[in-house]
């Protein structure tokens, strides 16, 4: 039967709902489902679940055309859900049904079948695995009917047109702007972040809306850039007017696409004049020794930590952060053991493949960047929906790797000995970014002067 608005879960406890679903099954895939990170975790998702599984008679899971919708809405706004979308695309799961009945423990069984799929390739063999574990608090592939009839019974259409009705008109579009899509889909740790956040900005202060529009300025660019030169590579005797005119369209296309998610009509008209005045130079190749073009501005950082902590003080939502410096260097092979302080130089040369590090051993929500806007040499991680006692545990993860790590520095071969601190928002003693940033940039200058003594 569908459900009645009264109980219904509304946009917000799905997006937060969908976020912390997501969040359990990327921490079990990282660290497993004995790790403490995992397990708290899985406490905090199964807390909320069961409670709104309850209260709306049970919630759905459902992947439709590549979004997915906890009930009929759409969510992934404040996460980028592609894994999840491919997890369970590559199985042909289009729905799960979570029961008011499902336990924590039926529910750390299915998110860890979810993340093998090596082990658990096909629906069939989930479902087998399911039965033989006696799990019964979720349906696979199971839909909302209502009865219209003794004899028929069709998809209730109110929720097929929840689920379409935040679809982009379909258009016949060419291979190239098929290919800027995808690469969003691919690597959207900029963009989708900041194109669903612009869904909340119909009430955010005018230096937010501007810190936006720049960034999905920036964004469109560059990737137009990318395309243009890629396109360049691949004709002998390139048509610049021609190719100028497809990236226009597709620049545009990408600002409807925003503007049908419900961004701000305002600022997705001032993206588009900005971008109309921009040229499309080649894009150069990256060298191995630049900073990762995923690691975010000073800029970007800081418009991502005000949103984290405006959500934190008004729904009481937990995040962290991690801050690192390289305050020592010692030689690997033994013939200076003395750790040295290194020049600002060195630094910044050993920063390309220490920012690369950090992608491969963190999660695809955290968010990597830094306040140091002239030479990003203080790397900073941003863990949404992380407690305190969780960004420790990522500490001493880090702290492993890093002394297991080696960098090559001007023909040697080095061993980084960082200052790794983290600190969990505190609504209550830290009150806006600017106490949370100051008591953060406090410890971690007594935790550098710790390691000089």
């Amino acid at each position: 039967m569908s459900k009645s608005s009264e109980t219904e879960l509304s946009g917000h406890e799905a997006e937060l709902l969908g976020r912390q679903l997501f969040t359990s099954l990327m921490n079990l895939s990282g660290y497993g489902t004995e790790h403490p990170i995992t397990r708290r975790t899985i406490n905090d998702t199964f807390a909320k679940l069961e409670e709104a599984a309850k209260a709306h008679d049970g919630v759905t899971l459902l992947l439709d055309r590549d979004r997915l919708y906890l009930d009929k809405h759409p969510i992934g706004y404040r996460f980028n859900p592609q894994r999840l979308v491919k997890l369970m695309g590559d199985l042909n799961l289009e729905s799960v049904l979570f029961k008011p009945s499902i336990s924590r423990d039926q529910l750390t069984v299915f998110l860890n079948i979810l993340a093998h799929p090596k082990d658990w390739p096909t629906l069939d063999d989930v479902r087998t695995e399911l039965t033989r574990r006696q799990i019964d608090g979720l349906k696979l592939n199971y839909v909302f009917y209502r009865k219209i009839t003794d004899d028929e019974e069709i998809v209730s259409s109110d929720q097929a047109e929840a689920y379409s009705r935040d679809e982009p008109a379909q258009r016949d579009l060419s291979p190239l702007l098929a290919d800027l899509m995808s690469r969003i889909h691919e690597n959207p740790a900029e963009a989708a972040r900041l194109v669903s956040l612009a869904a909340e900005l119909g009430d955010s202060a005018a230096d937010e809306d501007e810190q936006l529009v720049q960034s999905l300025s920036r964004y469109i660019g560059r990737l137009s850039r990318k395309l243009a030169a890629q396109a360049n590579a691949g004709r002998a005797s390139p048509n610049p007017a021609q190719l100028k005119e497809q990236l226009q369209e597709f620049q545009q296309e990408l600002i409807e696409t925003m503007s049908l998610r419900t961004v701000n009509a305002r600022l997705a008209r001032i993206v588009a004049e900005r971008l109309s005045k921009a040229t499309l130079p080649e894009e150069k190749p990256t060298p191995d020794q630049a900073i990762p073009e995923r690691v975010m501005s000073a800029s970007s950082m800081a418009f991502f930590l005000n949103r984290e902590v405006k959500c934190s003080l008004r729904y009481d939502t937990p995040f962290a952060c991690a801050m690192i410096t390289v305050d020592r260097i010692v030689a690997s092979d033994g013939k200076d053991p003395h750790p040295r302080k290194p020049h600002r130089t060195e630094v910044n040369q050993v920063l390309p493949e220490l920012y690369r590090l950090l992608f491969r051993l963190l999660r695809d929500l955290d968010l990597i960047g830094s306040l140091d806007r002239e030479h990003q040499a203080v790397p900073m991680i941003l863990m949404p929906m992380t407690p305190h006692g969780n960004a420790n545990i990522v500490r001493l993860r880090l702290e492993e790797a890093l002394a297991n790590a080696r960098f090559e520095l001007q023909g040697q071969t080095i061993q980084l000995l960082p200052t790794i601190t983290t600190l969990g928002f505190r609504a209550a003693s830290h009150k806006d970014l600017r106490g949370y940033m100051t008591h953060m940039r406090n410890n971690h200058a007594r935790a550098r002067q710790a390691n000089d003594q």
